[in-house]
């Protein structure tokens, strides 16, 4: 049985495995995961090889393909480098049976993850809500929250608090009693669109609606507002 994982310096991992189901050599292209050649049982790694090497140049434009399907999502893997302003949590393979955080600054996360092709389900679950999500609610706590208050007392607008949620709906919200509430997903926002986030909140302070007093008082706050609403409709909320 064959079931190997090499690496093509043009196309990048290729996954080799024995299957019962297929009838010839069967080569798959799809995003998040290495390239795939699925191998009847009588067939050698080598002739599997050669299969792929006469099948080149369609493997790269396919590569190409699923490179810019990735550009719109983030799914980890076990060799795999995050990144979110300042903050770098760098996957890598190791002799590990589970994923593993092995070093922690503020500004780095060394992860060794098990010696896999891809990572499940679950453990893309726990990489997310035990890993990333937490480091980026420390990030949002020590940044986004000093920039808050920045932003208030330079427009001399009280709030009492500044917490930071795990909100997939809003970026921001205002409380009743003036509590600024803030997406921990703001971390993956450009530094302006951050501050246009806190100062749409902040304008709430004075006009609770979006009345055209609320708009009048948002743009004395931020004058490129309507540039930077725009601009934040193209980002989801969320990691991937």
């Amino acid at each position: 049985m064959i079931d190997t994982i090499t690496k093509h310096e043009q196309i990048g991992e290729v996954w080799y495995k024995s299957s019962t189901k297929a009838k010839s050599i069967n080569i798959t292209v799809k995003p998040f995961t290495p390239v795939k050649v699925s191998i009847p049982q009588t067939i050698s790694l080598v002739q599997a090889e050669s299969t792929v090497e006469q099948n080149i140049d369609w493997i790269k434009r396919e590569v190409a393909k699923m490179d810019q399907v990735e550009q719109e999502f983030t799914i980890f893997r076990p060799h795999f480098i995050y990144k979110f302003q300042d903050v770098i949590i760098d996957f890598r393979k190791a002799d590990v049976s589970e994923i593993t955080v092995i070093q922690e600054t503020d500004n780095y996360l060394l992860v060794h993850s098990p010696r896999i092709a891809v990572f499940s389900e679950t453990q893309q679950s726990h990489i997310i809500e035990n890993i990333i999500t937490p480091k980026m609610k420390e990030w949002c706590k020590h940044n986004v929250a000093k920039r808050a208050k920045e932003l208030a007392k330079i427009h001399n607008i009280t709030i009492p608090r500044v917490t930071i949620r795990k909100s997939k709906t809003r970026w921001g919200s205002l409380g009743k009693k003036n509590t600024l509430n803030l997406s921990l997903y703001t971390a993956t926002l450009p530094s302006d669109l951050i501050d246009y986030v806190i100062l749409h909140e902040l304008a709430h302070t004075k006009y609770r609606d979006h009345s055209k007093l609320y708009w009048g008082y948002l743009k004395s706050l931020a004058p490129k507002f309507k540039e930077e609403s725009d601009r934040l409709k193209k980002f989801r909320i969320g990691i991937i």
